[in-house]
């Protein structure tokens, strides 16, 4: 059972200690302010907790601004990177903004030593996450 941590109209955060993984849920397009929201609770959370696996479910968050995905790749993905995060699954739908999304990610992460990986169905994406 997990521990919900964040939860709006926009995103769900929940904390899975068992698995030492943290999976956000987005269930739709989000301002600016409530993305970055997110994302600062996921810090928190993998601060707190001894998060080793992000699963994010972006199948509906639709187009990420420029301005979002800049603010990711300059100041989340350096903490998760900081903070031992070992694995990042993406759970994508087919469209092209959650594939320039993960590939600017995946980037991001090129010289690090998290292991990335996209999915179409949240199980994969979470069973794929927990094997060493």
């Amino acid at each position: 059972m997990g521990t919900v941590f964040y939860e709006s109209d926009y995103a769900l955060l929940t904390f899975y200690k068992q698995n030492n993984l943290l999976l956000l849920v987005w269930k739709s397009n989000s301002p600016s302010s409530e993305y970055k929201e997110v994302f600062i609770k996921s810090i928190g959370v993998a601060t707190s907790n001894k998060v080793l696996y992000f699963v994010s479910d972006i199948r509906k968050e639709g187009a990420v601004s420029v301005e979002n995905l800049r603010w990711l790749k300059e100041i989340v993905i350096p903490k998760a990177i900081d903070l031992g995060i070992k694995k990042i699954a993406l759970v994508l739908n087919e469209g092209l903004f959650s594939k320039i999304y993960a590939d600017t990610i995946q980037m991001a992460l090129d010289k690090s030593r998290i292991k990335i990986n996209y999915f179409f169905k949240q199980e994969e994406a979470i069973d794929w996450v927990k094997i060493e």
